[in-house]
């Protein structure tokens, strides 16, 4: 238990220092609108960082008619705060959504959230 334990300390005082990075990039003279979600799901209190599916649903408001492509590489977080965050991007009107997430390679081929392929979907019209 306690060898267990110190591996569990030490994988959070890694992933406390971890870069982290939320941002939306919208050109001027493009339709198209990039998403970068490198950051805990939620609000985190290890690190006092995270984003909220509150803030990611108002950043997306904005957005309508857009196309938005979302790139996603997080190391995890709170699951209610990523169902929120799926509604939100479901009941949004952008003209298209391309989903992609980041290091692929190092997740199993088994694993139920990888997405390997970006997907799109066309808003309802």
């Amino acid at each position: 238990m306690n060898k267990m334990m110190n591996r569990l300390l030490r994988l959070q005082a890694l992933n406390r220092n971890a870069p982290r990075e939320y941002r939306i990039e919208a050109r001027e003279d493009s339709n198209e609108v990039a998403v970068y979600l490198y950051d805990i799901i939620g609000y985190d209190w290890w690190t006092d960082g995270g984003v909220t599916a509150k803030q990611f649903a108002r950043d997306l408001a904005p957005l309508n008619g857009k196309t938005i492509h979302l790139h996603i590489n997080s190391p995890g977080g709170d699951v209610f705060e990523g169902r929120a965050m799926v509604a939100a991007l479901k009941k949004h009107e952008a003209g298209s959504l391309s989903i992609s997430t980041g290091s692929p390679p190092r997740l199993p081929p088994s694993s139920p959230c990888m997405a390997t392929r970006s997907r799109s979907r066309r808003a309802p019209s």
